[in-house]
């Protein structure tokens, strides 16, 4: 026979530690169900880690006004990039274990495995047969490498790569140009990194005002 919860809740990330803060308002018979690392992408891999760089990168680029402050020698400063990412893997790993007290204080009630749906109530967790009144997926995204590009992986750094490297190369070339692509870009190219920049879009960080993209490309 099938365990039987009122919710159970396939995803351990942001979105899926959100549900479970609004589930136990109605009930405390949920499971919660994880493939992969716990810690939620926006703290391991995601927005926490990536505004660490950023925010160094915007540290290092002041350097360049200090002469408008009176504040001579700015020219001289050196960015010492695997102290900068250190720094970002230390206050992520922060982050991760805040996230990961939320996971651990449910003890049971939260179980590491994949699940597949063999009926619309029904859960298979790797065998373990799970019956629920509502099924909430939360199971969020990962990048992509496509097919072709995958003979290339030593040369290749996804989003999930980035923030365990230790040191960066002297170039980097970074392949869409959405909002996080085009953060990510500048961080990089602020910190010292040679960046080459590419998009099939003729738009660049979800601008849609013609205008204000052709001002948005010039300024970078």
């Amino acid at each position: 026979m099938p365990e039987k919860y009122d919710v159970v809740i396939v995803g351990a990330g942001t979105a899926g530690l959100s549900a479970i803060s609004e589930v136990r308002k109605q009930t405390e018979n949920f499971l919660l169900v994880n493939a992969g690392p716990y810690g939620t992408t926006c703290a391991r891999v995601g927005c926490m880690p990536s505004k660490v760089l950023i925010e160094t990168a915007n540290v290092f680029h002041r350097r360049k006004i200090f002469n408008d402050f009176g504040i001579r020698g700015g020219e001289k400063l050196e960015m010492d990039v695997p102290a900068a990412l250190s720094r970002v893997r230390h206050l992520r790993d922060a982050f991760v274990s805040g996230t990961l007290k939320t996971t651990d204080r449910l003890g049971d009630r939260s179980v590491s495995g994949r699940a597949r749906f063999v009926a619309p109530d029904t859960l298979s967790i790797d065998g373990r047969m799970v019956h629920a009144r509502k099924i909430i997926i939360a199971t969020g995204s990962r990048p992509v490498v496509p097919e072709s590009w995958r003979s290339l992986k030593n040369h290749i750094i996804t989003s999930d790569d980035l923030f365990e490297l230790e040191n960066l190369p002297s170039g980097i070339g970074v392949i869409g140009l959405g909002p996080n692509g085009v953060e990510i870009a500048q961080a990089l190219s602020r910190l010292g990194i040679n960046i080459e920049a590419f998009d099939m879009e003729g738009r660049i960080a979800g601008l849609s005002d013609p205008a204000i993209t052709k001002s948005a490309i010039a300024a970078l």
